[in-house]
């Protein structure tokens, strides 16, 4: 073997040692900086922090092996879908927590039809979910309004409406009073209605039904008067100035011994019973004393 053989076998091994090296070297990088990206993405997945997802966004960029960098840029992709879908539900859940407070129904409207526009399906369902207890408060909170101001309408009308009595004919008065009439509106909110002589009389009935004069007002009387007396009322401009019948069952008002009024008149609302006030100069007629 000459000399020239052994330079040229030498410089020949040494090419194919620095080749080798060089491509260990350069796969060990490319491993590398797949990992270091691949490490990012997962603190990124973690924290969800914009930052995170900017660096780990440059580390994918400078990786070279093009399958890997999909793979990266397809979890990179995922992250942000996830922070995205959580920016969502931290808006979302600070308006429902607002609309948990204030019950607003304009508002129910307008934060479910917001979220009704979200294009994912899984945070749309949960914010659904955080909505449906806060929506059955606010109908339940429309229906008790329904329900007291039907209430209401039932008094107004009650106020309203004079009942059609039926007295008997040829009918005897007894005595014949005249004076000042008072009005009172006893409600009891223990027992959801009105009492008068402690019967219940129903709610915003401001009216008695009587076995002979039919349907009747009720009023109270001081105890000279037995409860179930007969009453007509007359002169009462009021009631443009017809003729009313009433029973006594109750006591009070403005009756006492100084007699400052004949009777008092139950009215279903505080705000009539104000209107009316003291109707003076009233021709009372008593046709029973008693039941």
């Amino acid at each position: 073997m000459n000399r020239r053989y052994l330079i040229a076998y030498f410089f020949f091994v040494t090419a194919i040692f620095t080749i080798t090296y060089s491509l260990v070297r350069i796969d060990e990088n490319i491993k590398h900086t797949y990992e270091v990206a691949n490490k990012k993405l997962a603190e990124a997945r973690i924290t969800m922090n914009s930052e995170d997802v900017k660096e780990a966004e440059k580390l994918i960029d400078d990786v070279i092996n093009e399958n890997d960098k999909k793979e990266l840029r397809k979890s990179l992709a995922e992250i942000k879908i996830d922070i995205e879908k959580e920016m969502i539900k931290d808006k979302y859940d600070e308006k429902i927590k607002k609309l948990s407070s204030s019950l607003n129904e304009k508002d129910l409207k307008s934060i479910k039809s917001e979220i009704s526009k979200i294009k994912f399906d899984d945070v749309k369902s949960y914010l659904n979910k955080k909505i449906v207890p806060i929506e059955t408060k606010i109908n339940k909170k429309k229906e008790e309004a329904k329900k007291k101001q039907s209430s209401h309408n039932k008094l107004v009308q009650a106020d309203k409406t004079i009942p059609k009595s039926t007295p008997p004919k040829n009918v005897k008065v007894l005595e014949r009073l005249k004076g000042n009439i008072t009005a009172f509106t006893p409600y009891c909110i223990g027992c959801h209605g009105y009492v008068a002589s402690g019967k219940f009389v129903g709610n915003g009935n401001i009216h008695y039904h009587d076995k002979t004069y039919g349907d009747v007002y009720i009023v109270a009387g001081d105890p000279s008067y037995p409860f179930g007396t007969i009453v007509r009322l007359k002169n009462v401009d009021y009631f443009g100035g017809r003729e009313i019948y009433a029973i006594v069952l109750d006591r009070g008002g403005a009756i006492g011994k100084n007699r400052r009024a004949l009777f008092d008149l139950l009215f279903a609302l505080e705000s009539n019973a104000n209107k009316f006030g003291v109707r003076r100069n009233v021709t009372c007629e008593i046709l029973r004393k008693g039941y």
